[in-house]
């Protein structure tokens, strides 16, 4: 969804008006292969789950960030490698955390925010995934069925899609401050404003 993307851009934007950033993710406090995939590769509860450390995030980065402290963890895992990577970085005072990633209004996160930012881009996702599935199919219907599902099981379809269906039904009634429609990566669009602290001088997006 450009998750990552929204997030360096938004953290630029603040430092050119002269705020300091501290910046993380969620891709950098991914659990180990092995743990990600306990349940199986196909499981949508393990995607949901147990794709990341949540308590070092709230532990090591979010609750310190809220206390003021001087240093935080920024990342402690790195996934191509699948091995521990731990990266810290000093909080400036008035320092502002951009932090991204998936399932970042979930319960365990949810206090720590000041504004979140909800991107909503299914047009654009839904089209890559047809893209990928559909393109250069064999002729012949039971090679095409065969070959759908080989790339159904390559891309874990299950695990993503169902995984991010529940995250939506357990944070169901939680709203964000800000909603963006980020359909078009190069002009996103504030859709909603939420009634939340903040939600008056929503995220710069331009």
């Amino acid at each position: 969804m450009g998750k990552s993307t929204f997030g360096d851009e938004l953290s630029r934007k603040l430092e050119e008006r002269g705020r300091s950033v501290v910046r993380s993710t969620t891709d950098l406090f991914h659990r180990p292969r092995s743990e990600r995939m306990r349940l199986g590769a196909s499981s949508a509860d393990g995607y949901y789950l147990e794709s990341h450390q949540i308590s070092t995030v709230v532990d090591e980065l979010l609750a310190p960030f809220g206390a003021g402290a001087s240093e935080v963890l920024i990342g402690a895992f790195d996934e191509p490698t699948d091995q521990p990577y731990l990266r810290r970085s000093p909080v400036p005072q008035t320092a502002i955390l951009v932090f991204d990633g998936l399932f970042v209004h979930r319960p365990e996160y949810r206090d720590h925010w000041d504004l979140t930012v909800m991107l909503h881009a299914d047009r654009r996702c839904d089209e890559a995934w047809l893209h990928f599935l559909e393109t250069d199919l064999p002729s012949d219907p039971t090679q095409r069925a065969a070959e759908v599902d080989r790339r159904l099981e390559l891309a874990r379809w299950p695990r993503y899609r169902h995984g991010w269906t529940g995250y939506l039904q357990a944070i169901e009634g939680v709203e964000p401050t800000v909603e963006i429609d980020n359909e078009d990566l190069a002009s996103p669009v504030i859709r909603a404003r939420g009634d939340h602290p903040g939600a008056s001088e929503p995220p710069p997006v331009s």
